[in-house]
């Protein structure tokens, strides 16, 4: 058994570990994760994911690509509001209000930030982010107001219960605020449920592309060294809003497919060899003049000198839509 007393060696060893672990988590790990973002920020910001990136895709995915490094925002309002709040006032923080009210600032000043800037990828993780800070914050309040309630009593007006009465509620008590809290949980839980619903049924209906073979959604995984699924080339004369247009296309039906476009990855002319040498696939959108383009012949000269897979995509009809495509 340990005592729980500073005077026991055991629980002096204890401390120890705990404040070791607290800063290995507190410290160490939202740095690590920032070094990760940081490593992977330019191509994250340019909708391109390297093989890396994909590795930690857990702290980006979720968020729009301004705003990819959201999750070390959201894991240091957590470690404050859990952790850091401790260190205010250690020795009577307990029996006062102050932590609430900090805790309530940061609470809403946090809901605020994301119901302005949105930084989420879904709308659903973005009305779930909203309800839940908003539950956490009327938590914090509702929890001052019973702090006050039952420290001041109802009974006299000489002390905190006549505040109570006058500016909050005088049949307020702990067990009154608890109830109140607990159905305040089980209507985020509904609201949670409704939108788990709203998505999977969102996911049933929408369009995707399936294997004939086995009704399966095709396997995106890349090969070793590669960024992109595919680079498609095109002449921008003839070519350009075709492609564009069948590019958007294929995201839609594989959102986690990346393709080389030249508006959306090219960073210089210089790089069109190497992009091709990160792509897994080639597809060759054949207009008029194609074959007239220098750039286009060093692309498809690149592809065939790695051996690259390739789609030829030509149309069959000038004023024909994706349709036309063959």
């Amino acid at each position: 058994n340990i005592k729980c007393e500073s005077e026991d060696v055991e629980y002096k060893k204890l401390q120890i570990s705990i404040w070791i672990f607290f800063a290995l988590w507190s410290i160490l790990v939202p740095f690590s994760f920032i070094y990760m973002l940081r490593v992977c920020r330019k191509q994250l910001s340019l909708n391109r994911a390297s093989p890396f990136a994909g590795a930690y895709s857990f702290l980006w995915k979720d968020y729009d690509n301004s705003m990819y490094y959201w999750d070390i925002v959201d894991l240091y309002r957590k470690l404050f509001l859990t952790c850091f709040v401790i260190f205010i006032d250690t020795e009577e923080g307990s029996t006062k209000i102050f932590r609430l009210v900090i805790g309530a600032i940061v609470s809403f000043t946090y809901l605020a930030i994301v119901a302005v800037n949105d930084p989420y990828e879904r709308s659903d993780d973005y009305f779930l982010a909203c309800g839940s800070n908003l539950l956490l914050s009327i938590s914090f309040v509702l929890g001052l107001m019973t702090h006050i309630c039952n420290n001041g009593g109802n009974d006299t007006c000489n002390d905190g219960g006549c505040i109570c009465q006058s500016m909050i509620l005088s049949s307020l008590n702990h067990e009154k605020s608890s109830f109140y809290f607990v159905m305040m949980n089980l209507g985020v839980l509904v609201l949670f449920f409704i939108i788990i619903a709203v998505r999977v049924r969102a996911t049933i209906k929408a369009p995707t592309i399936k294997l004939v073979r086995s009704g399966t959604k095709p396997n995106l995984q890349m090969e070793k060294g590669c960024e992109y699924h595919a680079f498609i080339s095109h002449v921008w004369a003839t070519g350009q809003n075709q492609t564009h247009t069948l590019v958007r296309q294929i995201q839609r039906l594989l959102p986690s497919m990346n393709i080389w476009l030249d508006v959306d990855s090219m960073e210089t002319v210089g790089d069109l060899e190497d992009s091709v040498t990160k792509s897994s696939t080639f597809i060759l959108f054949l207009s008029k003049g194609y074959f007239k383009s220098q750039n286009c012949k060093r692309e498809l000269r690149a592809a065939f000198e790695l051996n690259k897979p390739l789609i030829v995509v030509y149309e069959s009809d000038r004023g024909a839509t994706l349709a036309g495509y063959e």
